[in-house]
C-alpha cells in the first residue's frame, strides 16, 4: 500500500502524498462495515429519528470498561455503567445533530494532518502505518470508525470552545477574586477529643447482641479455595528442546531472509503541483525551467527551498529521508527504484503535479552473518520446534484431566508439575486469579462442589493449565463471641463521638451566649488554639477546621463568630473567629490575579456550555429503547 511507510514528516508531500494514500488506506479497512447494511440493527435509542445501535452501546461499553480495569476497578457495576455510557451517547448524538446544525466542519486535509501529528500513531519519531493500525486494532476502531469519531470530536471542540472562550472576568471581579483568595482570619479553636469520652461509656451485652443481629453482612468469612495445578507453557518446552550447531546453521540457510534488511532509498524532489490556482501547463512551463537550471549548474538544495510546493520537504531542501519499496504513489515509485545514484530525472507527473526527483543515497539490503543474529536464530528455532510439542501436550492434558479424578496420572504421563497455591479469595492477589478463566473454572460448580478436574484453560497462546481444588472453605458467619470486642469497641467509639459533638455544640452555645470562651473552655479542661492573620493554606491547622474556618461569616464590628464541626475521626472542634484582613489592592500580585481571572474565565465557560448541552438535551425528542 502505498505511503505506509513513509516517516519524514507531516507536512508538504506529506501532506498531499500521505494523506491521499491514508484515505485509500481507510476506504480499503472500511470494506468489511458494508455487511452491516443487509440486516436490521437494533437499537438501544432514538435521539431526533437518529438511531444509537446496540452495536454502538457495547462498543462504547468495552472501552469504558479496558479504561475502568485500567485504573483498578475491575469490577464494575454493570447497571451503572450501562446507565452512563447510553448517557453519553445520548449527549454526544444531541451535540452531533447541533454541530450540524450551525454548520460545523473540519476539512479532510486537516483531519488528516491531525491524524499523521498523532504522537500514538509514530514510530522513531514519524508516522507509521503499521502502528497506526496496531494502535486503532488494541483500542476496537477500523480506521473508518476512528477517522469518523476524531472529525466529530474536532468539530464538538470548536462548538465548546465558541461558547466557552466567550466568558470574561473584568479586572475589577478579578481583584475582588484574589483579595478574597488572599484574605486572613484570626481564628481561635479548642479540640474536644473522642477518647476522653471513652471511661463514660458503658455498652450492654444486649447492645452488642442487637447490633450483631442488625449488621448480618459484616461479620461474614470470604470464601476460599486453595489449588493444585498443572501449568504448560510454551517457554518452559523452547527450553527443554535440544539445537545442535548444524540444526542452527541449517535453519540460518533456509530462514535468512526474514532477518535481512531490504533496500532503503533518501529521496529529495522538488514539486510543482496542479491546482485550481496553477494549469497543468503552467505547471509543466515552470519544472521544466527549473530543470534546466539544474542542468546549468543550479543547485537542488536551495531551488527546492524557493520554489517546492512541498513545505515539508521544501524547507529541508527537498529531502524525503530514507524509504524502503511500497512507499510513493506509482510514478514516484518507478523512478525511486530505476534512477542512479544523484541524477535528477526528467519532469515526473503525478496526481500532485510535476517532481524532479534525485536519488541522494542507497542502503543496500544486508543479510546479518550468522554469527551476528544466532541468539534470535536459535531462540526462533526453538520456539518453533516447541509448537508442535505444545499443541500435542495440551490436547493430552486435556483428555488425561478428563479420564482421572486427580492431577496425578496427567502429571506423570505428560512429565509436568503438580504444584499449588494457598487458600485464594476471588480477589486474591496471585498470578494464577489474575484470569477470568482460571477464576470462573476453579469456582464453577463442576471443579468446586464435584471435585473434577477443570478442562484447559487457555491463559493465552502460549500457557495452558489444568486444575482442581485442593480445599474449599465457603463463606459463613462468625460467631458472636469471637466479634463481640469488635462490636464492643465500636458502640464505645460510636457513643463517645456522640458525646463530643454534644459537648461541642453546649460550648458553642455558651459562648454565644456571653459566657467567657476562656471561662467555658477551662470549665472543660480544655485549650484554645490561637492563630492571629491565619491564611487558606496555614500548615499547622487542620485542613478540615481550617476550611470551615473560612466559610464562617465574617463577625460584626467588636464581635465574634462562634461555630462547631465534628471532624471525620469523631473529634469535635470550637471555632471561634475574632477578625477578618484583606490585603491592599497594591499588594496583589498581577500574575496570579490574571491566572486566577483566567481560571474562573475556564470554569464559567464550562458552565455555560453544559447549560448548553443541557438545553439542547431538553429540546431533543429523546426515546429510550
Amino acid at each position: 500500500m502505498a505511503i505506509q511507510r513513509l516517516r519524514d514528516g507531516t507536512q508538504g508531500i506529506i501532506a498531499k502524498i500521505i494523506v491521499g494514500l491514508i484515505i485509500i488506506a481507510f476506504a480499503l479497512f472500511g470494506l468489511g462495515s458494508i455487511t452491516t447494511f443487509l440486516v436490521p440493527i437494533p437499537t438501544v435509542a432514538s435521539v431526533n429519528g437518529e438511531d444509537i445501535t446496540r452495536q454502538q452501546m457495547e462498543f462504547a461499553m468495552e472501552r469504558l470498561r479496558q479504561q475502568l480495569a485500567s485504573q483498578g476497578n475491575d469490577d464494575p457495576d454493570e447497571d451503572e455503567l450501562r446507565e452512563d455510557v447510553l448517557e453519553g451517547l445520548i449527549t454526544r448524538e444531541v451535540l452531533e445533530q447541533t454541530a450540524q446544525d450551525y454548520g460545523f466542519q473540519f476539512g479532510e486535509t486537516m483531519l488528516d494532518e491531525e491524524i499523521i501529528q498523532n504522537t500514538a500513531f509514530h514510530l522513531d519519531g514519524r508516522f507509521d502505518a503499521e502502528q497506526f493500525r496496531l494502535v486503532l486494532g488494541r483500542a476496537g476502531y477500523s480506521p473508518l470508525m476512528y477517522r469518523d469519531e476524531f472529525r466529530l470530536d474536532k468539530m464538538l471542540q470548536q462548538m465548546q470552545s465558541g461558547i466557552s472562550d466567550s466568558q470574561f472576568v473584568t479586572p475589577a471581579e478579578s481583584k475582588r477574586l484574589m483579595s478574597l483568595n488572599e484574605q486572613t482570619r484570626d481564628l481561635a479553636f479548642v479540640r474536644i477529643t473522642v477518647d476522653s469520652f471513652f471511661e463514660e461509656v458503658t455498652v450492654t451485652d444486649d447492645e452488642i447482641a442487637d447490633w450483631y443481629d442488625d449488621h448480618p453482612d459484616d461479620f461474614v468469612t470470604e470464601e476460599t479455595v486453595s489449588l493444585e495445578y498443572i501449568d504448560l507453557q510454551l517457554e518452559n518446552l523452547s527450553a527443554e528442546v535440544s539445537v545442535t550447531e548444524d540444526d542452527l546453521q541449517a535453519e540460518y540457510e533456509t530462514s535468512k531472509e526474514q532477518y535481512s534488511t531490504e533496500e532503503q532509498r533518501r529521496v529529495s524532489h522538488i514539486l510543482v503541483s496542479v491546482d485550481d490556482d496553477r494549469s497543468e501547463e503552467e505547471a509543466r512551463t515552470k519544472i521544466e525551467d527549473l530543470a534546466a537550471q539544474l542542468a546549468d549548474g543550479g543547485d537542488f538544495e536551495a531551488l527546492a527551498r524557493e520554489h517546492s510546493d512541498d513545505p515539508g520537504s521544501g524547507a529541508e531542501g527537498g529531502d524525503l529521508g530514507f524509504n524502503g519499496r511500497g512507499t510513493y504513489v506509482p510514478e514516484f515509485e518507478e523512478r525511486t527504484w530505476s534512477a542512479p545514484l544523484d541524477e535528477i530525472s526528467e519532469p515526473i507527473l503525478t496526481q500532485f503535479g510535476f517532481h524532479l526527483i534525485k536519488v541522494t543515497e542507497i542502503e543496500e539490503s544486508v543479510t546479518p552473518p550468522f554469527e551476528e543474529i544466532r541468539e534470535d536464530l536459535e531462540a526462533d528455532y526453538r520456539r518453533r520446534l516447541a509448537e508442535d510439542e505444545f499443541v500435542t501436550l495440551s490436547n493430552d492434558l486435556g483428555e488425561l484431566a478428563f479420564e482421572h479424578l486427580d492431577l496425578q496420572v496427567p502429571a506423570e504421563e505428560t512429565g509436568l508439575e503438580i504444584q499449588e497455591t494457598d487458600a485464594l479469595t476471588r480477589e486474591a492477589a496471585n498470578a494464577l486469579f489474575g484470569s477470568d478463566a482460571v477464576v470462573e473454572a476453579a469456582l464453577s460448580p463442576d471443579v468446586l462442589l464435584d471435585g473434577n478436574n477443570s478442562d484447559v484453560i487457555e491463559i493465552s497462546d502460549e500457557r495452558h493449565l489444568v486444575l482442581r481444588v485442593k480445599e474449599h472453605s465457603p463463606s459463613e458467619r462468625e460467631a458472636l463471641e469471637l466479634v463481640q470486642e469488635g462490636i464492643r469497641l465500636t458502640l464505645q467509639t460510636d457513643k463517645a463521638k456522640e458525646l463530643a459533638a454534644a459537648k461541642a455544640e453546649e460550648m458553642a452555645e455558651q459562648i454565644k451566649a456571653g459566657s467567657l470562651a476562656l471561662f467555658v473552655a477551662d470549665q472543660q479542661d480544655l485549650e484554645w488554639q490561637r492563630h492571629e492573620k491565619a491564611s487558606r493554606t496555614e500548615a499547622d491547622i487542620d485542613l478540615a477546621i481550617l476550611t470551615h474556618a473560612f466559610e464562617m461569616p465574617r463577625p460584626a464590628e467588636g464581635k465574634e463568630s462562634i461555630s462547631h464541626l465534628v471532624l471525620d475521626e469523631g473529634d469535635a472542634v470550637v471555632i471561634r473567629i475574632s477578625g477578618v484582613h484583606y490585603p491592599d489592592e497594591a499588594d496583589l500580585d498581577e500574575n496570579q490575579t490574571n491566572a486566577m481571572a483566567r481560571n474562573l474565565e475556564f470554569q464559567l465557560g464550562n458552565i455555560d456550555f453544559f447549560d448548553f448541552e443541557k438545553s439542547r438535551s431538553d429540546a431533543a425528542s429523546i426515546s429510550i429503547d
